[in-house]
């Protein structure tokens, strides 16, 4: 493997591959549907981003910049989505389009990481190996073949800029690189928080390969080094600061699932080294990879995992001199997936294959530079190596090929889910969510009651009493259900309307009554539906200065449904003349 300055041609011969490599194993993608697993928020289809499904608009540009409707503050990735539906729309005919905008993002993204990692070492076949596998790992279907992942996708593109442009800095003296740094690096944390890792990784970058800001000095001055790097990059790591705290308010802020029952702080640290060796077990064997992986339920294994972390740290810096690629590979991965680890709670799951993106870069970077210095500059052993990593290239095409169609749509990726799985209840929920819109409800309805058995969560027990609520001999249970999901999460205002639907077909008014304003008075400004229903159990009471009161206030908010619209004017003219 060359150290020598690689010709225009081979360049542009590596862009060829990657791209070629990336199609051959993605181009699938343009054929697949919108999923429900967080597609509609992104794409305008739920109540709280409907503004989006405008397309570009001012007031969708006004709304980004305070939107938190999936709990993160991303402007800059439901901007992409609003670019992308002014070019297709947001109907299930329109997918395909918003496929192939991740799709290009990524394929781009392959170019930026082979582009980084030749200017970092100059190695323009450890560049190419690296770039290659980042680009077409199994691990990469679920950020690729999943719409809603644009944030993850997009968020490298400029975190890649950003490390480009700091690295022409290095080489040019330039401030102007220097502030294109900074730009893109702002740029990156607007689309996805976990960009905040650029300040760390661009020190890293100046311990090894770049040796700089006193790093190739004496190792005794580290206070020193410290004060070097802050007064350099304090702009980064400024808005790197800003930027975790409002994420963290914005997270804690929101009423989610996630939060309830969530695991403490000294549980999340014990899990945290069983999560970074499985990520690194799932690289090298990516076998029944899925959406989502239980916790670990044996002890046994957590502390193994720790101890084997502990060990493997001690190992790296007794050897660091003689393996500084893989320790600068491995500090990468543990950087980049720092946000993700579950320190901050995020998400209930215990990992996922979409936030090994950003860390896969360092990785194999350092596993390829490594592999090239065991080979050293003798002519056959670097064709074998290039041999050999071709022939594994060749072995993970198949592979990702098969864990990218898992995504073709709602049913394909939660059976898939069930499989790899089984204990795992998010599967059997969405599943049973995506028979329901395909007019499937009975078979809906077994599924939702093993999730619950394994999981119970507030919306799982209201998605059954939803179903329950359907069949008029199953009034109780589903009565039973909505009172189990308050139980659960007090403030959930839907299980509260529907519960006070539910108990107005049975003719408990005023417990309808009760229970559907709960709902509006948890909503502010609150909902036009919810505000709909409260009328129409005013009208059953025969109370109807007040259902006219509510229905008047609810005409003068914003209404997205049409049909709730028409509903509130045919209340009016009706009690129009009751009055008359």
């Amino acid at each position: 493997m060359s150290n020598q300055q690689s010709p225009i041609a081979f360049h542009l011969a590596s862009a060829v591959c990657l791209l070629g490599l990336c199609l051959a194993v993605f181009g699938q993608v343009r054929q697949f549907e919108f999923v429900g697993y967080d597609d509609p928020i992104y794409t305008g289809n739920w109540p709280t981003s409907r503004v989006v499904g405008d397309g570009l608009s001012a007031a969708g540009l006004a709304w980004i910049w305070t939107a938190s409707a999936a709990s993160l503050w991303e402007p800059l990735n439901y901007l992409s989505h609003m670019i992308d539906v002014e070019l297709w729309g947001n109907d299930a005919k329109s997918a395909g389009g918003h496929h192939l905008t991740n799709l290009a993002l990524h394929c781009l993204n392959g170019l930026l990481v082979y582009w980084l990692l030749f200017q970092l070492a100059g190695k323009r076949w450890v560049a190419l190996m690296a770039a290659a596998f980042f680009a077409i790992h199994p691990l990469r279907a679920e950020s690729v073949a999943w719409v809603s992942e644009r944030k993850g996708i997009l968020c490298a593109t400029f975190v890649l800029l950003a490390l480009i442009s700091y690295l022409r800095y290095v080489r040019l003296s330039s401030r102007t690189w220097f502030i294109a740094s900074v730009l893109l690096t702002g740029l990156g944390m607007m689309t996805k928080p976990v960009a905040v890792v650029v300040p760390l990784l661009i020190c890293l970058m100046d311990v090894w390969p770049l040796s700089r800001c006193g790093f190739e000095e004496d190792r005794g001055k580290w206070l020193q080094i410290v004060v070097c790097q802050l007064k350099e990059k304090w702009l980064h790591f400024a808005m790197a600061i800003a930027l975790a705290f409002v994420s963290i308010l914005i997270q804690y802020g929101a009423q989610q699932e996630k939060f309830i029952g969530a695991l403490s702080l000294s549980q999340r640290l014990w899990y945290a080294p069983a999560g970074l060796l499985f990520y690194w077990q799932r690289t090298f064997w990516p076998d029944q990879l899925t959406i989502e992986y239980p916790y670990p339920g044996s002890q046994l294994s957590v502390y193994g995992s720790a101890f084997a972390l502990f060990a493997l740290a001690v190992w790296f810096v007794l050897k660091r001199k003689e393996y500084w690629p893989l320790l600068f590979g491995c500090l990468w991965f543990i950087v980049c997936w720092g946000p993700v680890c579950g320190l901050a709670y995020v998400g209930a799951s215990f990992t996922t294959d979409r936030y090994t993106y950003l860390p896969h870069i360092g990785l194999f970077f350092g596993i390829a530079y490594q592999a090239s210095c065991w080979l050293g500059d003798d002519p056959v052993l670097n064709r074998i190596g290039v041999g050999v990593a071709a022939l594994l290239m060749l072995v993970c095409i198949p592979l990702t090929r098969e864990q990218t169609s898992t995504w073709q749509n709602d049913l394909t990726l939660f059976q898939q889910t069930i499989v790899a799985s089984p204990e795992v209840a998010t599967g059997y929920t969405n599943l049973a969510v995506a028979l329901e819109k395909r007019g499937r409800p009975q078979e809906a309805i077994p599924l939702l009651e093993k999730a619950n058995s394994l999981q119970a969560t507030y919306t799982g027990y209201y998605n059954l009493a939803r179903l329950y609520g359907r069949d008029p001999k199953r009034i109780k249970r589903a009565l039973q259900m909505y009172q189990k999901s308050l139980e659960i999460n007090p403030e959930y205002a839907a299980a509260w309307h529907n519960l006070g639907l539910l108990e107005l077909r049975i003719g408990r008014k005023d417990a309808a009554l009760a229970h559907v304003t709960k709902a509006c008075q948890l909503l502010d400004p609150p909902s036009s539906l919810y505000l709909n229903t409260l009328a129409e159990v005013h009208l059953h009471r025969e109370e109807f200065a007040a259902a006219r009161a509510v229905c008047e206030r609810a005409i003068l908010l914003p209404i997205d449904r049409p049909e709730v619209k028409k509903s509130l004017q045919e209340k009016l003219q009706r009690l129009s003349k009751i009055a008359d």
